[in-house]
């Protein structure tokens, strides 16, 4: 895959998302569901810094770049939209 899909330098933070999703289009069978956690991001990285309609943009660049049409960005970013409006993280300390 790292032959095939390089990390886009142009991005300012979302260029690992991009190289995850161009590489699930393009062969769904290599990934599967693990039930324990296999990575940890922090919550005050990089793409946490960008102001939301950047993160947004940049979300919606690497679908286009990741060869998603006109209407799966749209959808995607609308949906996105709603996830940030509406979820509400469950509070560990309860």
């Amino acid at each position: 895959e790292y032959k095939i899909h390089k990390y886009n330098i142009h991005l300012k933070a979302l260029s690992d998302n991009q190289f995850v999703l161009e590489s699930f289009l393009r062969n769904k069978n290599t990934f599967f569901y693990i039930e324990i956690p296999i990575v940890s991001y922090r919550l005050d990285g990089v793409s946490a810094q960008l102001k939301l309609k950047d993160r947004l943009i940049e979300g919606y660049k690497i679908r286009k770049n990741a060869g998603m049409n006109y209407f799966q960005c749209i959808f995607s970013l609308i949906f996105r939209l709603l996830v940030l409006i509406f979820y509400k993280p469950k509070n560990k300390g309860n």
